[in-house]
């Protein structure tokens, strides 16, 4: 399953090389394991902050928030920036990760656990654009 805006262009500003790039979905009865592709990050990225921001997606359910390397050049994390939480009830989570730079291309994703889950999920990240490395 894909993000709404997975492959947004982020454009720079005055502000130097960081960027912000934000995606969402609409789960409809997820199943446990649905992995959402959310964010595309390029080569030579460095994650400086990332939040994920769900509705009230049903009893028991959880999700956890990683990357992975769709071409390979790294280790997949599925719960490398925040670990598996309760998604029952509306909330905010924000990582507590240090900078991690990425030398190829990966994609935030997030994975439903622990029930099938239904309504919004959001993620926003921050990330310094450093070209390929």
């Amino acid at each position: 399953m894909n993000g709404d805006r997975l492959k947004k262009d982020v454009m720079s500003l005055p502000y130097g090389n960081l960027a912000v790039h934000d995606s969402g979905a609409d789960l409809a009865s997820a199943a446990i394991g649905t992995v959402v592709d959310l964010i595309e990050l390029p080569p030579g990225a460095r994650l400086m902050d990332a939040r994920l921001i769900h509705a009230g997606l049903g009893a028991s359910t959880t999700l956890t928030l990683g990357y992975r390397f769709p071409n390979g050049g790294g280790t997949d994390a599925a719960a490398g920036l925040l670990a598996s939480a309760s998604s029952a009830s509306a909330g905010r989570r924000e990582t507590t990760v240090a900078p991690i730079q990425f030398s190829a291309p990966v994609i935030i994703t997030a994975t439903v656990g622990g029930a099938a889950a239904t309504g919004r999920i959001d993620a926003v990240v921050e990330y310094v654009d450093n070209g390929t490395l």
